[in-house]
C-alpha cells in the first residue's frame, strides 16, 4: 500500500470515529461503592445487550471510545478538567451542585465540547446559568430495581428483631452518606441535611416512640447527635451490596429525606418499590416526579419542623400512608432500570455507537 493510500484509509478511520460513531462505552465511576457505581452497574447489567460496557475508575488510555463520566468530581480535577484523548467522545453526568461549588466558572469551558447528563431540572437550570448550552445538557432520571426493591411484609419482624428495635416503636430510616469524607463522618456534609435529619426526629420523638435505623457510610455526625439527644437508633454499617439495603426498608414504617441539595436521591425511588411512606424535601428528583399529598409528603428545606409534621401526620393516619405508598409503587414503574436504561441508551449512547 502506497503512503498516501495510507493515509487516506488513516483519514478515513479517524472521521468515521471522531464524526460521533463509537465502538465501547467506558463508564467511569469512583473507587467507593456508592451511588456512582451503582448507577454504573445497572447500566451495564441491563444494557450488555446492546452496548459492551466497561466500568474503570480511569479513561486514560482511552481511545476511540464512548466515555461516560458518571460524575462531575470524576471528570472536573483541581486543577481544570481531564483532557482525554480527542478520539474519544466525552459524556458527563452532574446530579447537583452545592451553593458552595468552587468550580461554576469552569462548567461551561469544561462541558461545552461534551454532551452532558442531569437526573433532574434543577441542576439542569443551575447549568444552563452557569453557560452550559441548553442543547448538550439531557435530563434523564435515575431507575431502580424492581425485582429487588419490592414489598414483602414476611421479613419485617425478623428484621426489626435483628436490630432490637422496640416493637411499640416506629421506625424512621435514613440510609445514606452524610459526613465528609470516607471515614467516621463526624463532620457533617450539610447538603445531605444529616442536621435537619436528627431535629426532625428529635420533635418526632417528642410525639411518638421512634427508632432510626441507620445505614451507609460515614454516619458519625448523625449517631454523635442522636446519642447527644437520648433517641434510639440502630446503625447496620456501610452495607456494599444493594440486596442487603433493599433488605432494611422492610423495617421501616417511614423514610425521610431532609437533604438541602440532592441528584436524586436513589432512596426516593427504593423506598417508593419498597412500599414505605416517604416525607420528603422538594430537592432532585422530588421536584420534578413526586406530588405532595399523592406518593409523597413535601415539606420546605430546612424546616424540621414542617418535616416533622408531615411524619407525625402519616404514622398517625394508616390510610394516608397505604394511600400514598400504593400511589408511589404504581408511579415506581415508570422508573425501573429496565426502561431508564433505554433512554440513556436512545438519548446519550446510540448517537455515537456503531451498529456493527
Amino acid at each position: 500500500m502506497s503512503f498516501s493510500a495510507y493515509l487516506a484509509l488513516l483519514t478515513g478511520v479517524i472521521s468515521n470515529r471522531t464524526g460521533g460513531r463509537t465502538a465501547k462505552l467506558i463508564y467511569v465511576v469512583d473507587k467507593e461503592n456508592w451511588a456512582v457505581r451503582t448507577v454504573g452497574s445497572s447500566l451495564a447489567k441491563h444494557l450488555s445487550a446492546q452496548i459492551p460496557v466497561h466500568l474503570s475508575t480511569t479513561a486514560l488510555g482511552s481511545r476511540w471510545q464512548l466515555v461516560h463520566f458518571g460524575s462531575i468530581d470524576m471528570y472536573m480535577t483541581t486543577k481544570g478538567w481531564h483532557h482525554i484523548h480527542p478520539s474519544n467522545n466525552v459524556i458527563v453526568t452532574v446530579f447537583h451542585l452545592a451553593p458552595t461549588y468552587q468550580q461554576t466558572h469552569l462548567l461551561a469551558p469544561a462541558l461545552n465540547e461534551t454532551t452532558v447528563h442531569t437526573t433532574n431540572t434543577l441542576t439542569q437550570t443551575q447549568l444552563i446559568a452557569a453557560g452550559v448550552e441548553a442543547s448538550r445538557i439531557h435530563v434523564i432520571p435515575l431507575g431502580v430495581d424492581t425485582n429487588l426493591f419490592r414489598s414483602e411484609q414476611s421479613p419485617r419482624e425478623a428484621m426489626r428483631r435483628r436490630y432490637n428495635i422496640n416493637p411499640k416503636s416506629y421506625v424512621i430510616g435514613s440510609f445514606q452518606k452524610d459526613g465528609v469524607g470516607w471515614g467516621e463522618g463526624l463532620e457533617p456534609k450539610l447538603i445531605k441535611g444529616p442536621d435537619t435529619l436528627v431535629e426532625t426526629v428529635a420533635l418526632l420523638a417528642q410525639q411518638l416512640p421512634v427508632h432510626v435505623l441507620l445505614s451507609g457510610p460515614a454516619r458519625g455526625y448523625v449517631i454523635e447527635q442522636l446519642k447527644a439527644r437520648n433517641i434510639p437508633y440502630s446503625y447496620t454499617g456501610y452495607y456494599q451490596q444493594t440486596e442487603d439495603v433493599a433488605a432494611l426498608y422492610q423495617a421501616l414504617d417511614l423514610y425521610l429525606i431532609t437533604a438541602r441539595v440532592e441528584g436524586g436521591p436513589l432512596q426516593l425511588l427504593e423506598a417508593w418499590a419498597a412500599g414505605v411512606p416517604l416525607v420528603a424535601t422538594p430537592v432532585g428528583m422530588v421536584n420534578d416526579i413526586a406530588t405532595h399529598n399523592r406518593n409523597v409528603l413535601i415539606a420546605p428545606i430546612e424546616n424540621p419542623q414542617a418535616l416533622a409534621a408531615h411524619a407525625a401526620r402519616l404514622l398517625r393516619d394508616p390510610q394516608l400512608a397505604e394511600r400514598l405508598r400504593q400511589q408511589a409503587q404504581q408511579d415506581t414503574a415508570a422508573f425501573d432500570w429496565r426502561r431508564i436504561s433505554q433512554r440513556y441508551q436512545t438519548e446519550l449512547y446510540q448517537p455515537h455507537l456503531t451498529t456493527t
